[in-house]
């Protein structure tokens, strides 16, 4: 296979990656295995992660300006981060170890490559001061201190517009369905 067919390859996976989530989510939800203690300790990980993506959802005005403060101010894509979290919540209440040890590599694979070609669609928008943000704020793994410490500018209406509501409502639907498969006896 020619590298370019390969990219090309790659490039659909990227961009189907909602619809083969839900694939996954399904088999996800045949096969796990939740208990009481699983649901519990997947579902903090799962609001911690979403917490981050209505804050970050709540904050980005989506290509009108270079979004720098709140979560931004940590980390590049903390939508990516919080998405990351929320999978591990969800492997870790279903019991699916090996889920997530699948999951680690081909979330890092997909999100990298999406991570590069918003960057160059960033830059090409912002310019220099894109770059200096780049240099001061990391990808995926954030600062321990904010970059900039200006004002948050959090709006509802943003986190509307974004839908963000639609992965809480997944996430109580995924939580309703592990306490259904759940077969401890109270």
């Amino acid at each position: 296979m020619k590298e370019e067919e390969a990219f090309d390859i790659f490039q659909a996976i990227v961009k189907q990656r909602i619809f083969l989530g839900y694939i996954v989510a399904v088999l996800f939800l045949w096969y796990a295995a939740p208990t009481r203690t699983s649901i519990f300790a997947g579902l903090f990980f799962c609001i911690i992660g979403e917490i981050i993506r209505t804050l970050s959802a709540g904050t980005i005005m989506k290509n009108k300006v270079l979004t720098t403060i709140g979560p931004y101010s940590y980390v590049r894509n903390p939508l990516y981060l919080g998405s990351f979290i929320i999978g591990i919540g969800v492997c870790v209440m279903g019991q699916m170890y090996l889920l997530a040890l699948i999951f680690l590599p081909l979330f890092y694979i997909i999100y990298n490559a999406k991570i590069k070609n918003e960057e160059v669609k960033l830059r090409d928008i912002f310019k220099e001061k894109f770059d200096e943000y780049v240099k001061h704020v990391p990808p995926l793994l954030p600062r321990l201190t904010p970059w900039k410490k200006d004002k948050i500018n959090f709006e509802l209406r943003l986190v509307r517009v974004h839908k963000e509501y639609q992965a809480w409502l997944g996430i109580y639907a995924v939580t309703m369905i592990m306490f259904l498969k759940v077969k401890e006896i109270v």
